[in-house]
């Protein structure tokens, strides 16, 4: 029981330290380029309900990923049109790959080590650089990681949890 709640403190610390960089200095810099686009592009969809879904599939917009845009949404009617409703999206999700892939690293792991590369594997990602300014942005990036490693997740407890023939069945 002490061993789960300290790894559940090292978890919520590692967490809550990946949410404070991704969040220093949020408003230090400029929107981007492609910040302003999808930031336009959101707000269009924000009082039609059926028409950003439309627009989505529309040929001029393939490139619009539609996810971002169902949580822009979301962020948008919680914390209002702002800079800080776009960034702290992509600030949460990334600080919740950390947590993701901690519990990808562990259930991948032989059994003696598991927890200290998962462990390690999580505190990594939380000084990561590169994921660290790319979470401070509302790009995305971060929601696209977030989204891969929770589909790798979802998938090998599916294939693992189930036998072949029950997880095919499954996923059909």
């Amino acid at each position: 029981l002490a061993d789960g709640r300290a790894l559940l403190l090292g978890l919520i610390l590692m967490v809550a330290v990946g949410l404070f960089l991704r969040m220093y200095m949020f408003h230090s810099h400029d929107f981007s380029v492609d910040e302003v686009r999808y930031l336009t592009e959101a707000v269009a969809y924000i009082d039609d309900d059926i028409e950003w879904a439309r627009q989505a599939f529309n040929k001029d917009h393939r490139m619009t990923p539609l996810l971002y845009f169902i949580l822009t949404r979301w962020f948008f009617k919680i914390f209002y049109v702002s800079t800080f409703a776009i960034r702290i999206m992509s600030a949460f999700l990334g600080a919740l790959t950390i947590l993701l892939i901690f519990y990808v690293w562990r259930h991948s792991c032989s059994r003696k080590e598991r927890e200290f590369e998962a462990g390690l594997a999580a505190s990594i990602l939380v000084f990561l650089v590169y994921h660290v300014c790319w979470s401070r942005d509302g790009h995305g990036q971060t929601q696209m990681t977030f989204f891969y490693i929770l589909y790798v997740f979802i998938t090998g407890k599916v294939l693992t949890t189930y036998s072949r023939r029950k997880s095919l069945t499954f996923l059909s």
